[in-house]
């Protein structure tokens, strides 16, 4: 997906001008609750990263306290050579890399509306069979549980809202990644829709699937930690590749923000 430049810096300054300060210009502290970038990161090409700043103005940084569990730096990626966080995957929960916002931090729960929007380089997808870009669970099985957005069989992308029955989405064949290609990958639920048109899968800025019977009535609220590059914070499987970029609204952006938003995102990563 390719943008022309001249528009996209258009509609950033235009947004810029109704006091917005999100990606593209698009939402504010009380919608964007969580911006994560790492070309505000001031970190050495190498360096373990133990926290991920928030840009979104609502404090919900990331981080690893454990240095074992802490994904590098990289200063110059795959993604049109920009930093990125490299995450080395691996079923080992002793080395694993991942990071998590407190299980306290608000607005990622007992909401009716959200939208996720991500860059990302998968490594080495299938090994774990399950690798999670961000989630919001105790565990598989757990009543508290909030989201899923991750990849598994076929390479497909999926999500779940609240857990892995009628909340849960599989992105199909059109959600499909593969190693070492750079994808924008995102989410988005609005309860105030009817059940064929509330959960839906994007990938590169295009619509891969429609749940056709979602009847959550909002996403729960969840005292887990929220984390990024595994499903949750016992979960063995993590994710391996190269994450640059996730954007979490708690309310649904509509289809000119979107657009907004996906133009940003592939200007930048060149996707």
């Amino acid at each position: 997906m390719k943008t022309n430049l001249v528009f996209f810096f258009f509609m950033c300054i235009l947004s810029s001008g109704f006091a917005q300060n999100g990606p593209g210009g698009v939402g504010d502290s009380s919608t964007l609750n969580l911006w994560l970038k790492t070309d505000n990161l001031d970190f050495n090409n190498g360096d373990l990263v133990d926290i991920w700043e928030d840009s979104s103005e609502n404090s919900n940084d990331a981080f690893q306290a454990v240095s074992a569990n802490r994904p590098s730096f990289t200063s110059t990626s795959n993604l049109n050579g920009l930093p990125a966080l490299q995450f080395a995957g691996g079923n080992s929960t002793a080395t694993g890399d991942f990071l998590r916002i407190p299980g306290s931090a608000t607005n990622f729960g007992g909401i009716n509306q959200m939208s996720i929007f991500s860059a990302v380089r998968p490594a080495n997808l299938g090994s774990p069979n399950a690798q999670a870009i961000i989630a919001k669970r105790e565990n598989q099985s757990s009543s508290d549980y909030s989201f899923t957005l991750f990849f598994w069989s076929g390479n497909r992308t999926y999500a779940d809202i609240n857990g892995t029955g009628n909340g849960r989405l599989n992105g199909g064949n059109a959600s499909q990644v593969s190693n070492n290609n750079n994808f924008l990958i995102g989410t988005s639920f609005d309860a105030t829709q009817p059940s064929n048109n509330r959960q839906k899968i994007y990938r590169n800025g295009s619509l891969a699937t429609t749940a056709e019977n979602n009847t959550q009535s909002q996403v729960n609220s969840s005292i887990a930690d929220l984390t990024i590059g595994k499903l949750n914070v016992s979960d063995n499987r993590h994710f391996a590749g190269q994450i640059p970029e996730i954007i979490f609204y708690n309310t649904a952006v509509n289809q000119t923000q979107r657009n907004i938003i996906d133009n940003y995102l592939s200007a930048k990563f060149n996707i």
